[in-house]
């Protein structure tokens, strides 16, 4: 995940429990904790670590930037994006979805009924992504074709989504005016590296084209922040 004034890497299994790397300076920090506290630290621009997480420094934002500002999650198929959802909400955001269901099902944003906006689209589909990123401050990036067989036989079709649909994204979101874009990436952009735990200064060695789609998007992603400050 890539951010901007300090770089933040982060990685959270199905039930939302997961370390942030955060690279402060030449000083590497894991931090042990879980979905929603790391979404706060996204919001706040700035997140001071020590021994152990600092609950004011993950406060989000004042109450006019909570009644203004909208949060885009780009896909809602997997527990992660459930859970970056509830905190969101909990914290008295407004928050947007935005899916084609091509990998989900409409019946995973029911929870949330009443309580979120969904916009019905492509990541593709500049039109749609135009209406997903109006007014949107943050946008998670959790779309993705996630399978690597299926990228094996569709190669064209992995990469129109995971590397064309990302770039569509961080343009829109550059017009748009959004502040910030949390991409999620994939431990499979380290290939068949036995070395545990996998950590971000490993080199790259993606083995199937699902894994190259992702690493391009890192890249992208990197490019966005370097250039724009997204």
């Amino acid at each position: 995940l890539l951010l901007t004034r300090e770089p933040v890497f982060a990685c959270f299994d199905d039930q939302g429990f997961g370390f942030f790397f955060v690279l402060t300076g030449d000083v590497g920090q894991f931090i042990y904790g879980q979905v929603g506290q790391f979404v706060a630290g996204v919001h706040a621009g700035f997140c001071q670590f020590g021994n152990e997480l600092d609950s004011e420094a993950f406060e989000i934002g004042d109450q006019r930037r909570r009644e203004m500002a909208i949060s885009l999650l780009a896909a809602i198929d997997r527990h992660v994006a459930a859970e970056i959802v509830e905190r969101l909400l909990a914290n008295g955001e407004k928050v947007r979805i935005l899916d084609n269901f091509s990998t989900g099902k409409p019946a995973n944003v029911a929870p949330f009924k009443g309580r979120v906006e969904l916009v019905e689209g492509d990541l593709r589909d500049p039109a749609a992504l135009a209406r997903a990123v109006e007014g949107c401050e943050v946008v998670y990036q959790q779309a993705a074709l996630r399978s690597v067989p299926r990228s094996i036989d569709d190669p064209l079709a992995n990469n129109d989504v995971n590397v064309t649909g990302i770039l569509q994204l961080l343009v829109a979101s550059k017009r748009a005016g959004v502040r910030r874009v949390v991409y999620a990436s994939s431990s499979s952009v380290y290939g068949d590296d036995p070395t545990l735990p996998k950590v971000e200064t490993q080199t790259p060695r993606p083995i199937s084209p699902y894994a190259a789609s992702k690493i391009m998007g890192e890249y992208y992603c990197r490019i966005y922040s370097q250039l724009y400050g997204l």
